[in-house]
């Protein structure tokens, strides 16, 4: 290196120490006999303590434990000119991803003003450094960054090495990396090729020896040139090149590694500026082959332009060739460089700071940044931003370890690399770092990738440096880098079950087949979760946290976690009308359960209220205006006494709608009533949610408002449809009354027939129950016309028109045809038809895999004859035949499930009534199934099920 002028001074406080503030402190020295082979050794050729006098050069270093294991490190400092050891410094327990740092000059073991070859050998763990070199103060301080070598080669290349060409001098270091002394030679080019020279230097085992141009007097001032070295055993060697005599105003200087070829193959440069904040970058191409080569640049900016350089004429081996860029545009580019045996340095300069770095081949898919940081030492302080570089990758993903203690502190995924482009990733633009901070950064990708790191601070003088990104030659092993978990929250319980399933993607982004889980509740007395994730709730109540981790909790790897919020809910007693009900307060709603209904069916209907809730606001777009409450009666007795005390029916009414499924109270507008006692045993259950509409639709369109039964009970069975499990229920409703409008003469009922709500209401099986199907369709086609938009606007309308029972028709046919365009007895006409033309096919088959019963294989058979017998068959994994009778609509419904000995798979589903009404279909019968609905009978061991009508009674 060359010196400093006098009366410089290195601030070592603020310049040296600060980046390395969370080093270990420096260990005693001791003998190196650590037993057994090292895992790896790493070379540092050039390591100085206060060179040139107390203002002179230091190279504080940074070694990496980049393995899984826990690293002994041993540090052997071997003195420039006579190659003694100096000192053998230990460091033992190197936690995975951590740092040991040396600051020479805090050393008191070594002498002042030396350099030294230093060898780093760990041992149980994998391993990289960084060093960096510095001297002087304020505008006058220079800083260079070179990386250590873990590997070397007997020929070895340096593009630039220049004697005081422009006030440039770089003198290189060369360390022996083998085993026995090595013979080495320097053959000089000029880049003319005109001027040719050659040295010889000696150097033992462990040991460097220094080439300076300034006293080889074979070598020409003013002259560039390119350097080859050949050596008898592997070396590593480390260029250091100075613009810093006594009279240079602003010194500047910069270190890069020399390099090898492994022949014809891409070289990826990250970062190539030109005027960016004054700072231009300078290429120098060496040809490392021994035939002539053409070298081609293909330069892409961020923006994603590219310009492709070619040299004008071949490259002879040895020497260079510097690319004009005065066709790039200004900005910051990435380069792929090709067209032989090839290697490249790049040299960016400002006109106070320049660093350098050589090209690179690109790793598999990881690289180490053993020394990231961010604002080190204040606002002034060191910041190093990432340059990702793709070779091929089309993603990348960070992992940042602190450094002080390896813990993984910020996941990072980039995502649209494009292969030769680049990505800067500024430290002080990453949310999850903290300022004062330094960090070891792990690379990822799902593919070949290159990085480099820049070393900027705002502290003066030349304070600038840049180092390569240490490649893996394995390819990166997946870990969990994400977790989702699924449900986000729950509401539960006590003694009911929740399945959380947690989701984790690794590093690319790919969902991990069998990542390592480990659950846990916050507060405990919460509940308990087992280890796939079932949540049993507790019987204490409360809220809290389910969460889940995935990982190893090491600095190898680190852990992710996610987690979902709990309550658990503790239902009070209270009586409420002569009747004890159990009062639980859900998200939404006030849910009174009959206390004489068992706990595990009241936590049935409390369960369904919240998500019933929330899709009736989804589908107005809008939110209840008063808490619901729902009443659940567990008997006829109980909900007609309830029905007089609590919604002050008389006896024949309290009587009448004690037999119902449920209603809605018009005059609270917002208290639902559930007779348990009818659906406790029907697949699924749909009242809550229906009746929940009815207040939904009354909110709406206003307390006084009369609405046409069709419209109001058809909306709320379009609801009813939405329910998990109800697509069969959905099936019935659209392929039956499509059936009734393709019957001669047509078994439909007129819409006129069912506007009044009382006639609805009085109607008996089997128009009871096809009313809801005629409705929901008829529904159906206003939301087809004018969305449920339009819908909503109706009910708007109807609130803003004249209210009562004997305008309530004409009301509502005004808000119809302002909304629809058409007249209601114009839409009424058309229905039949429409409804008919509906279905394409008749007669037909619908299939669905829900069933009344969960899991199996439900179809619908429509468009036969009313009360035809009819032939049915499946055929499958599981067969039979069957005579049965239509219904008074031509339709013959049945289901099928495990629990009858069907076995899963597809089937063909055949109907017949004569050779003219013939229907076929392919449908899947699922799997498993639990259970059967109580108002279904079951026939055979062969597992037919005759599905009869919907429960008797049921009024909605």
């Amino acid at each position: 290196m060359r010196g400093v002028g006098l009366g410089a001074v290195i601030l070592i406080a603020s310049l040296l120490i600060g980046p390395f503030a969370h080093a270990r402190p420096a260990a005693a020295a001791g003998a190196c006999d650590t037993p057994g082979a090292p895992t790896k050794t790493i070379y540092l050729p050039n390591i100085t303590k206060t060179l040139g006098g107390p203002t002179g050069w230091v190279t504080p270093f940074v070694v990496q434990n980049i393995g899984t294991g826990v690293a002994t490190l041993e540090v052997a400092f071997y003195e420039f000119t006579s190659g003694l050891l100096v000192t053998c410094r230990k460091i033992t327990g190197l936690a995975p991803n951590t740092s040991f740092a040396d600051v020479p000059n805090n050393d008191p073991d070594l002498p002042h003003d030396s350099a030294f070859s230093v060898v780093v050998r760990s041992f149980g763990s994998d391993a990289v450094a960084v060093v960096n070199e510095h001297q002087g103060s304020g505008t006058r301080s220079e800083s260079l960054s070179y990386v250590g070598f873990t590997s070397g080669t007997t020929q070895v290349h340096l593009p630039y090495v220049p004697k005081t060409v422009g006030g440039w001098l770089t003198t290189f270091v060369i360390q022996n990396l083998g085993a026995t002394p090595a013979s080495v030679t320097a053959a000089f080019v000029s880049s003319d090729g005109l001027r040719r020279a050659t040295l010889n230097r000696s150097v033992l085992p462990g040991r460097a020896a220094v080439v300076n141009p300034l006293v080889e007097p074979t070598l020409v001032a003013g002259v560039e040139y390119a350097v080859t070295l050949t050596s008898t055993q592997p070396i590593g060697v480390v260029a250091n090149a100075h613009n810093d005599a006594a009279d240079v105003v602003a010194p500047m200087a910069f270190s890069y590694n020399g390099t090898t070829s492994a022949g014809p193959a891409d070289v990826y440069l990250p970062y190539v500026a030109k005027n960016v904040l004054g700072r231009s970058s300078r290429l120098v191409v060496q040809n490392a082959g021994v035939s002539d080569a053409m070298p081609t640049i293909r330069m892409t900016s961020r923006s994603g332009a590219q310009v492709t350089l070619t040299s004008p004429g071949p490259v002879a081996g040895g020497r260079t060739w510097s690319p004009d860029l005065r066709g790039v545009a200004d900005g910051e580019h990435s380069a792929v460089l090709s067209g032989g045996a090839l290697t490249a340095l790049v040299i960016t300069t400002d006109p106070t700071s320049a660093f350098g770095y050589t090209g690179q081949r690109p790793s598999p898919s990881r690289i180490f940044l053993p020394n990231v940081t961010r604002s080190l030492g204040g606002h002034l302080g060191w910041t190093t931003p990432l340059v990702v570089q793709s070779a091929g990758a089309a993603s990348a993903f960070l992992r940042w370890y602190r450094f002080s203690d390896g813990q993984l502190v910020h996941t990072q995924a980039l995502g649209a690399l494009t292969p030769g482009a680049g990505l800067r990733v500024d430290p002080v633009n990453v949310a999850g770092l903290a300022d004062n901070s330094q960090y070891a950064v792990v690379l990822d990708a799902p593919g070949p990738i290159t990085a480099l790191v820049l070393e900027f601070s705002r502290s003066g003088g030349d304070s600038a440096m840049a180092y390569e990104g240490f490649a893996s030659a394995a390819a990166a092993t997946p870990v969990p880098f994400s977790v989702t978990l699924t449900p986000v929250t729950a509401t539960l319980q006590r003694g009911q079950t929740a399945r959380f399933v947690a989701a984790v993607r690794d590093q690319f982004g790919a969902v991990m087949a069998a990542p390592p889980l480990s659950w846990s509740v916050t507060p405990a007395t919460l509940g308990t979760i087992d280890a796939n994730g079932l949540f049993t709730a507790g019987q204490a109540g409360g809220t809290g946290t389910v969460r889940v981790t995935s990982g190893v909790a090491s600095a190898t790897s680190g852990t992710v976690s996610a987690t979902a919020a709990v309550t658990v809910q503790v239902p009070t007693t209270a009586t409420v009308g002569g009747i004890t009900f159990r009062v639980t307060a859900t998200a939404t709603s006030d849910a009174y359960v009959e206390a004489s209904i068992s706990e595990s069916d009241g936590q049935t209907i409390t369960a369904s209220v919240d998500a019933d809730v929330a899709k009736v606001q989804t589908e107005f777009s809008r939110a209840f205006a008063a808490r619901p409450r729902i009443y659940v009666f567990g008997s006829a007795a109980s909900a007609t006494l309830g029905n007089r005390t609590i919604f002050g029916m008389s006896a024949t009414e309290a009587a009448r709608f004690a037999n119902v499924n449920g209603f809605y109270d018009t005059d609270t507008a917002n208290t639902v009533a559930v007779n348990w006692h009818n659906v406790r045993d029907s697949r699924p259950i749909t009242t809550t949610r229906h009746e929940l509409t009815h207040v939904m639709i009354q909110q709406i369109a206003g307390p006084e408002a009369w609405l046409p039964a069709w419209f109001n009970e058809g909306n709320a069975r379009l609801v009813d449809n939405t329910v998990p499990g109800a697509r069969w229920l959905a099936d019935t409703n659209r392929y039956t009354a499509a059936s009734a409008a393709a019957q001669v003469p047509s078994r439909l009922l007129p819409l006129s027939d069912l506007s009044d709500q009382e006639v609805w209401n009085a109607r008996t099986a089997p128009a009871l129950h096809f009313q809801y199907y005629e409705a929901s369709r008829a529904a159906q086609f206003v939301r087809d016309d004018v969305g449920i938009a339009g819908t909503i606007r109706i009910l708007d309308l109807m609130r803003q028109g004249p209210s009562g029972r004997s305008t309530y028709l004409a009301t509502f046919e005004a808000a119809f045809q302002t909304v629809t365009g058409r007249s209601l007895s114009s839409f009424a006409s058309a229905f039949p038809e429409r409804l008919r033309t509906s279905v394409p096919v008749y007669p037909g088959i619908a299939v669905t895999t829900e069933t009344p019963d969960g899991p199996g294989l439900h179809f619908v058979a429509y468009g036969f004859s009313p009360g035809a017998a009819i032939t049915f068959s499946l055929a499958g994994p599981s067969k039979g035949t069957y005579t049965a009778t239509a219904d008074a609509y031509g339709v013959l419904r049945r289901y099928f499930t495990t629990a009858f000995n069907w076995i899963p798979g597809s089937y063909v589903v055949t109907v017949t009534e004569s050779a003219l009404k013939t229907a076929t279909v392919t449908g899947t019968l699922a799997a498993p199934a639990t259970g059967l609905s109580d108002w279904l009978d079951a026939t055979g061991s062969s597992g037919l099920l005759l599905v009869g009508e919907d429960p008797p009674g049921r009024l909605e």
